[in-house]
């Protein structure tokens, strides 16, 4: 079954606060009641100096939510994307629902600088999302992976340093392991059928290096 999703930008005011008081991934849930569902955001006044926001309380700047992919999982839905203001990347996101998209929730903790872009399943069990950190360029290619369904994830970087690069297809023909173009720092996933016959963790998280 197809599902079709109408990919979301939703506005959200940011201003400053200290450190010590920014959340980490909301908990709360989210109702969808038919308008743009907004998560909890604030800039740190880290978040202002590395990304040039000009936010204060009295004007705060204009923050974006983007979702870019979408996901179901038996009973759970999933969607990814990131929170960026009108000239930079600010955080990534995932949200995640159980009851058909009334309610949804973060189901990982929100990377700086980083946007997801795709969620692909090999079956009920094993998935992984692909990212990476976008300001000021694209570089460090990451995964979250699940092996349970969606109800944890973990980080997975697939490059041991850090570099410019990006992940340029969540699938690669006949490949069997992922690979790394050097010119370009790109990383490609294995195919679906590479991946059917092995555990998802054992086909995505190994880089091969070529000289």
């Amino acid at each position: 079954m197809r599902w079709l999703l109408a990919l979301p930008v939703i506005l959200l005011a940011a201003w400053a606060q200290s450190a010590a008081d920014k959340p980490a991934a909301d908990p709360s849930l989210l109702e969808n009641s038919g308008k743009p569902m907004a998560p909890k955001f604030q800039c740190t006044e880290e978040d202002i100096q590395s990304f040039g926001l000009g936010c204060t309380e009295d004007e705060p700047c204009s923050i974006y939510m983007e979702l870019s992919a979408f996901h179901p999982v038996r009973s759970q839905l999933f969607a990814a994307g990131n929170i960026h203001s009108d000239s930079s990347t600010l955080y990534s996101i995932l949200l995640a629902s159980g009851d058909g998209g009334k309610n949804w929730r973060e189901a990982f903790e929100r990377i700086r600088g980083a946007s997801l872009d795709r969620i692909i399943f090999i079956d009920f069990e094993h998935g992984w999302i692909t990212g990476q950190i976008t300001n000021p360029l694209s570089r460090d290619p990451f995964l979250l992976i699940t092996s349970d369904g969606g109800k944890t994830w973990r980080r997975q970087p697939l490059f041991e340093d850090s570099r410019a690069g990006s992940i340029s297809s969540p699938y690669a023909g006949k490949a069997s392991s992922p690979s790394q173009s050097p010119s370009r720092g790109r990383a490609s996933l294995p195919s679906r059928s590479s991946c059917a016959s092995a555990p998802c963790e054992s086909c995505v998280t190994t880089v091969s290096q070529r000289s």
